[in-house]
């Protein structure tokens, strides 16, 4: 998926950076990056019930969502805007996500052990 991501955006920057500058950056990463996810969605198919588990546990990964963007914004107002604050607020608001799903105890957290064991047997 990485390479397939590097490739499709290589191309693209070279197509659509010529036409339209800085956006045509951002739409060829944009394209890139949703070219990776629909890769991998449809690599974990063979592991995963891809619909239930992203759908069935819709409003933990919602709160998730904001309680990770709160926290993030509380972050941002309480630190200079410098590189390494940045990058703190990030790690810090990772953090939260995954910890309020662990807490929330979606599918995904549950699976992923298992997804695991089966990814290393192949």
């Amino acid at each position: 998926s990485t390479i397939l991501g590097a490739v499709s955006n290589i191309i693209l920057n070279i197509i659509l950076i010529k036409k339209f500058g800085v956006y045509g950056a951002i739409i060829a990463t944009i394209i890139s990056e949703t070219t990776v996810m629909g890769y991998l969605v449809l690599t974990l198919k063979k592991h995963f019930n891809i619909r239930k588990m992203l759908f069935s546990n819709f409003f933990k990964y919602l709160f998730s969502s904001i309680v990770m963007f709160i926290v993030g914004w509380i972050i941002d107002r309480m630190l200079p805007t410098t590189m390494s604050a940045v990058i703190l607020e990030i790690f810090i608001s990772i953090m939260i996500y995954f910890v309020t799903l662990v807490l929330l105890k979606a599918d995904i957290v549950r699976n992923w052990k298992s997804f695991f064991d089966d990814v290393m047997k192949e």
